[in-house]
């Protein structure tokens, strides 16, 4: 994946904001994009990748998997700027 740089060459300064704060979310561990994703989400949990070993899944039969790595999020932005 390609790594957006930090300091965006945007003209638009919304565009400049955008780029940089997901270069930067993009940049640190996904555990504090999780954490603050929840707090701008008003505290409710947010789960963007979870690791787990050995889970059962409900409605797919006895059958244990030695482990698994399940993601399912979408996290839209609009930024703003005065």
């Amino acid at each position: 994946m390609e790594r957006l740089p930090i300091f965006s060459s945007y003209s638009q300064g919304e565009n400049r904001v955008s780029s940089s704060i997901l270069a930067v979310l993009a940049r640190i561990e996904l555990r504090l994009v999780e954490e603050l994703l929840q707090r701008m989400a008003g505290g409710d949990p947010i789960e963007l990748v979870r690791i787990s070993p050995q889970f059962t899944r409900k409605g797919v039969g006895d059958s244990v998997p030695d482990g698994g790595i399940m993601a399912s999020a979408q996290v839209l932005f609009e930024f703003k700027v005065v």
